[in-house]
């Protein structure tokens, strides 16, 4: 009977699942990434086997009922979560998410839940007037989703391929996927409105529009359900972007951007990471402008940092001040703490870059946050880092660990130099130290004593100076 196999497949999946989210769990304390990895990929195997069973034994399963349909696009949608939050998450990451967002991003299928460092932070905020607009764009799909089957006999849907023409065949298919996707988003829209209005936490969708409206291949493939390929990085812990171990620093309360690495600024769910190349300025012109708090004084340490990189360059990079000519600028305000985009990431509009009064306003700082602005990244981050210094996790801050995370060989540009202990863009030793002990430390031979010196230079290393001009084809 198809109700009898509507209830083994259904009754499978949450015994899997709730299986799953017990061993994650003991494996969350006992902190054991490879049993997660292991049981990920049982459980995303035995659920497609269930679900292949099912459909095997009963020959109505598919075509005698829709919600059938639906719990087999379930069922898949599942397992490949079960193997995305083993492989494609840090286990840094795994580790920190609280229950209630383990389970929130096992019925998140269409949506992906915003990821908290500290659940004491979600207190802060009150986002429960969200609910009511994702539960109203629920019914509305739901509203779509049944006028389709209404207008539609479902027996064509589910006729065998072989009869039909090419056209009508890629037609149904394309129907088919626009009832799974309304399905899946209009159950989870609903459900998740009413999770925000009880646990009071912010859930944001992986794509904001219909995914089949889209104009382009790449921007289609931007708006799909699951990203097996993307590292999302999660946000600092505190979320204090005090890098520098400097007095006075601010948290950040900006819900726009998520820091990592201490001091490199991301915009909130927009799909892009720290290893994706950033984008240079157009010929090396970066428009400027200073917020009206700087002083004078303070004006000028920030302006000697830009003239030090243009004079570093021979003026291939310049930094120019913005008018109505620029669509994109640099702007510098005193946010919380120190931190840059990489690369120019805004199409239109200003680019902040902090640099907060009176902690951040070295020359130093002032040069390593305009270096990520153009778009690089901490020399600490490279593939063969391992060779050059040793990282001390037993000494990192609790949390922090991610932000000791290095490059993969094809997600950087090393531009054939090697490794730079004095380079501008390297972490301090202390760096998130939890007990004034190092956190990094050189190991090639002959090179110990550069410890003391490690991200605390005043000036770009020769080597930061050939990597920029390579960067940006200077003469």
């Amino acid at each position: 009977m198809v109700e009898s196999a509507v209830v083994t497949l259904v009754s499978s999946f949450f015994i899997i699942v709730i299986l799953y989210i017990c061993i994650l769990r003991a494996s969350q304390y006992f902190n054991t990434p490879h049993v997660v990895h292991f049981v990920s990929i049982i459980s995303s195997i035995s659920l497609l086997f269930v679900s292949v069973y099912v459909k095997l034994s009963s020959p109505l399963f598919i075509r005698s009922s829709l919600v059938t349909f639906s719990l087999g696009g379930l069922t898949s949608l599942t397992s490949f979560k079960f193997l995305e939050l083993a492989f494609a998450y840090k286990w840094t990451y795994i580790r920190q998410m609280p229950l209630k967002l383990v389970v929130l991003y096992f019925l998140a299928l269409p949506r992906m839940p915003e990821s908290e460092a500290k659940l004491k932070d979600i207190s802060k905020q009150n986002v429960r007037g969200e609910c009511f607009g994702m539960i109203l764009q629920g019914i509305y799909k739901f509203i779509i989703f049944q006028t389709i089957l209404y207008l539609i006999p479902f027996e064509w849907l589910a006729t065998s391929p072989s009869p039909m023409w090419p056209t009508s065949y890629c037609i149904r298919y394309g129907l088919l996927g626009a009832i799974l996707y309304l399905s899946m988003d209009s159950v989870t829209g609903i459900s998740f409105g009413f999770y925000i209005l009880l646990f009071n936490i912010r859930i944001t969708p992986v794509f904001p529009a219909f995914p089949f409206v889209s104009t382009s291949l790449r921007e289609f493939w931007s708006k799909r359900w699951n990203n097996l390929a993307n590292v999302i990085p999660i946000k600092d812990a505190d979320n204090i972007p005090n890098l520098f171990n400097l007095p006075g620093i601010h948290a950040n309360n900006r819900t726009d951007i998520e820091l990592i690495e201490g001091d490199i600024a991301m915009p909130v769910n927009n799909g892009r990471t720290a290893y994706i190349q950033a984008p240079r300025w157009p010929n090396g012109v970066v428009p400027v402008e200073f917020d009206g708090v700087f002083t004078n004084n303070q004006r000028n340490v920030i302006i000697g940092a830009m003239t030090t990189i243009s004079q570093n360059t021979n003026d291939c990079i310049r930094f120019v001040w913005r008018d109505t000519s620029h669509p994109v600028w640099l702007r510098i305000h005193s946010g919380q703490g120190c931190w840059s985009h990489m690369g120019k990431i805004v199409s239109y509009g200003a680019q902040d870059l902090s640099i907060q009064i009176p902690s951040c306003v070295t020359h130093s700082v002032a040069i390593h946050e305009l270096l990520h602005a153009l778009g690089f990244a901490h020399e600490q981050t490279r593939p063969d880092r391992d060779t050059y210094v040793r990282v001390y996790y037993e000494n990192i801050q609790t949390g922090q660990s991610h932000n000791f995370d290095k490059f993969a060989q094809n997600q950087v540009n090393t531009f054939g130099e090697p490794y730079d202990y004095g380079s501008i863009m390297h972490y301090r030793n202390d760096a998130f130290s939890s007990n004034g002990r190092p956190t990094i430390r050189p190991i090639l031979a002959g090179y110990e004593n550069w410890e003391p010196y490690m991200g605390r230079g005043d000036k770009m290393s020769a080597q930061d100076i050939n990597k920029l001009r390579t960067y940006y084809s200077c003469p």
